[in-house]
C-alpha cells in the first residue's frame, strides 16, 4: 500500500546516461468516483472510478479520508471489522496506534491491495487502495469497480485523493526526482464516506447538519435541480423551527415526510450520493429524536421555539 510516497512509484535506474528524464502525465482531470450505500447490520459504501479517456496517465491509487475529531465525534468500535485479502497490516496498525480514525472494513479489485495510512501532504489518516499489477491500473477512459468500506458510521462527504501512475528515475549521481511536480499530477475532490456520529445527539444541530450536507450536494451537482433543493431545504427549515413544540411531534411527522420525499426523488433527482447523505442521516435523526409519548397536540399551544432562524 503506498502509505510511504515511494511504494506506489514506478522508479527506473539508468544505466549511466548522461542525464535522467522524468516522465510525469498531465494532471488527472475529469476523475469520477462514484459511491453508493447500502444498510445492513452495516454501512456498505461501494465505489467505483472512471478516468477520462482525455487523460494521459493511468489510476494507480485512491485514498479516502476518514479523520475524527475526539471532542465531537463519537468513538466508534474497531471489532468485528475484515479486510481485502492484501490488507496492509503492519503499516495500518502503526497508523491505528497514533490516530483514530472511522473504523471500517474493506473489500477491493483483483491485485488491489488496501489499509489506512497518512499521505505526506496531510495530517488526518485515509484509507486507501493501490494496483499492485501494471495490468489492473485503470487506464484512460477505464471504469474501476469493486472497492468497498464497511463500516458505522454515517454517511458524511469526504475528501478523496487519486494518483496516477508515474515513470519516475534517478540521476546518475543518485539524484532524486523532483517530488515537488508530483502534487501537480494528483486528483482530489469530494465522495461519501464514513463519518462517526456526534458524541452527543442535538436535534437542532443535527438538522442543520442536514441542511448543510443537502447544499453540499448541491454545490457539487448530486441534486439535480434548484427545484429539487430549494423545496427540500424549505421542508428542513420548517422542521427545525418546530423543534422543541408539541412533544416534538410536529418535527417527528415533518420529518418523516421529508424522509418519505428523498425516497421519492431517488435516482430521478437525486444522486445516489445525494440519496444516501439525506437518507440515512435523517432516519439517524428520526432514531434519535426524543418524542413525548403521552403529549396530545394542542392546535393552539405556542410552544418556544428552540430552531435556528432563518433569514
Amino acid at each position: 500500500m503506498k502509505k510511504y510516497i515511494f511504494i506506489f512509484l514506478v522508479i527506473a535506474f539508468m544505466e549511466a546516461p548522461s542525464s535522467f528524464s522524468q516522465e510525469f502525465p498531465k494532471p488527472l482531470k475529469g476523475i469520477e468516483v462514484k459511491g453508493s450505500i447500502e444498510h445492513r447490520t452495516r454501512y456498505e459504501y461501494s465505489y467505483s472510478i472512471f478516468n477520462p479517456a482525455s487523460n494521459d496517465g493511468g489510476i494507480k491509487s485512491m485514498d479516502i479520508f476518514l479523520g475524527t475529531d475526539s471532542t465531537k465525534d463519537q468513538r466508534l468500535s474497531t471489532e468485528g471489522y475484515s479486510h481485502c485479502s492484501l490488507y496492509m497490516k503492519a503499516i495500518s496498525e502503526d497508523y491505528l496506534e497514533k490516530d483514530f480514525p472511522v473504523p471500517v472494513g474493506s473489500r477491493a479489485p483483483d491485485k488491489w491491495s488496501c489499509g489506512y495510512g497518512k499521505l505526506p501532504e496531510s495530517s488526518e489518516i485515509s484509507y486507501g487502495w493501490g494496483a499492485l499489477d501494471q495490468s489492473v491500473i485503470v487506464q484512460a477512459g477505464q471504469t474501476k469497480k469493486g472497492f468497498q468500506l464497511t463500516s458505522e458510521g454515517l454517511p458524511g462527504i469526504r475528501d478523496v485523493r487519486v494518483e496516477p501512475e508515474l515513470n519516475l528515475a534517478f540521476g546518475p549521481d543518485g539524484e532524486e526526482p523532483d517530488m515537488s511536480l508530483f502534487s501537480k499530477v494528483i486528483w482530489t475532490g469530494k465522495t461519501i464516506g464514513p463519518k462517526a456520529p456526534p458524541k452527543n445527539f442535538d436535534p437542532t444541530k443535527f438538522i442543520q447538519y442536514i441542511e448543510s450536507l443537502l447544499d453540499e450536494s448541491s454545490k457539487l451537482g448530486w441534486v439535480k435541480n434548484r427545484g429539487t433543493e430549494n423545496s427540500l431545504n424549505k421542508q428542513l427549515i420548517a422542521a427545525e423551527r418546530q423543534i422543541g413544540k408539541n412533544g416534538n411531534h410536529p418535527t417527528k411527522k415533518m420529518m418523516e415526510a421529508f424522509l418519505k420525499e428523498v425516497k421519492n426523488l431517488k435516482k430521478k433527482h437525486l444522486s445516489s450520493e445525494a440519496y444516501a447523505l439525506l437518507y440515512y442521516n435523517t432516519q439517524y435523526f428520526l432514531d434519535h429524536l426524543e418524542v413525548e409519548k403521552d403529549h396530545k397536540d394542542c392546535g393552539s399551544h405556542k410552544g418556544h421555539n428552540k430552531g435556528h432562524k432563518h433569514p
